[in-house]
């Protein structure tokens, strides 16, 4: 599929939970421990043969740290006070958006929108009608998130600057959301590890490039920044008055293909809340969006710590800051 529209999707909130490995499996039903092999943070340079190949560290599962995350929500939902989830086809919140505005999750904070339809298979939204999804035979273009790498806030233009992978994700049927399991390499990025263990940082988001978008307020079909509407380019993410009724401006991306989840400082997803640690960690500090521009950017900028350079370059700053350097 050519897809010439890219928009990078930042801020969108996750729950992050630090789980026990073992816990998670059973929720997961295509995991893939060999995606491991895939990271590109486990290949060293610098480390080479004399008969020229590059030795690849080997990657050992107790290596890395294992988290579960929500990585988008779909926008034509219902959340009733009981605890129950209403699906509406996308059909009917469209052309009843001021009806239906008021009570879906809608977008983000952004004003990006992915609908139910868009993200499965589900395209006539059987859902909708009472029929019970099994989240085994759910696929669609939600799985492009499947094996690709974690970055830390969208620095994704260096393959050497992944921080992880995801192992797989799967389609919450009943409460219509998109989880991700994700393995951080824990001994390439140790602060990185401990941050996310202890819950001090607790968003992700993710980036991906869309077939089309289409305006909530005018329909129109957007391919390129060039054909974008003025109600996208000047209002996205607020609400205007339009034929006498107050709408937000959103952006339904159309056919989105993932191409990586990064760990963010603030999320934008006001339905993802943080998740429980099920190992034991139940409470996380109210402080965590400042967390990753703490400490002169200490997580954005850590060294990978599999890498010679990166374990050298990681002791000079510690000497450097030593109290009497």
């Amino acid at each position: 599929m050519e897809v010439s529209y890219l928009i990078t999707k930042k801020n969108i909130r996750g729950k992050i939970e630090a789980n026990k490995y073992e816990g998670l499996l059973k929720d997961y039903h295509n995991l893939r421990m060999d995606i491991l092999k895939q990271s590109k943070t486990l290949i060293d340079p610098a480390m080479v043969k004399t008969a020229g190949k590059v030795i690849q560290v080997a990657p050992k599962e107790n290596d890395f740290q294992y988290h579960r995350a929500v990585a988008l929500t779909s926008g034509n939902v219902i959340e009733h006070e009981d605890g129950s989830y209403e699906l509406i086809p996308f059909e009917t919140y469209q052309k009843n958006l001021a009806k239906y505005s008021k009570y879906c999750r809608n977008s983000n904070d952004n004003g990006d929108a992915f609908m139910h339809e868009h993200l499965t298979n589900d395209k006539t939204c059987e859902a909708a009608t009472g029929k019970k999804l099994n989240y085994e035979q759910l696929n669609g273009p939600f799985e492009t998130l499947r094996g690709k790498s974690i970055f830390v806030d969208h620095n994704n233009e260096n393959v050497e600057d992944a921080r992880g992978i995801i192992l797989d994700v799967v389609y919450n049927p009943d409460k219509y959301l998109v989880e991700i399991l994700f393995a951080i390499d824990k001994v390439a990025f140790p602060e990185l590890a401990k941050a996310l263990r202890t819950q001090m940082i607790t968003d992700v988001s993710m980036g991906c490039t869309v077939e089309k978008s289409i305006c909530s307020i005018c329909g129109n079909e957007c391919t390129t920044e060039e054909n974008m509407c003025e109600h996208i380019r000047n209002y996205k993410g607020m609400t205007m008055s339009f034929n006498g009724e107050m709408l937000p401006v959103m952006e339904y991306n159309i056919n989105p293909e993932f191409f990586e989840t990064s760990i963010v400082t603030t999320g934008a997803d006001r339905e993802a809340k943080i998740m429980e640690r099920v190992a034991g960690l139940t409470a996380h500090s109210v402080h965590t969006n400042m967390y990753l521009h703490t400490q002169d950017n200490k997580i954005i900028n850590e060294q990978n710590q599999r890498f010679s350079s990166g374990r050298i370059q990681s002791l000079s700053d510690k000497l450097k800051n030593l109290p009497w350097s």
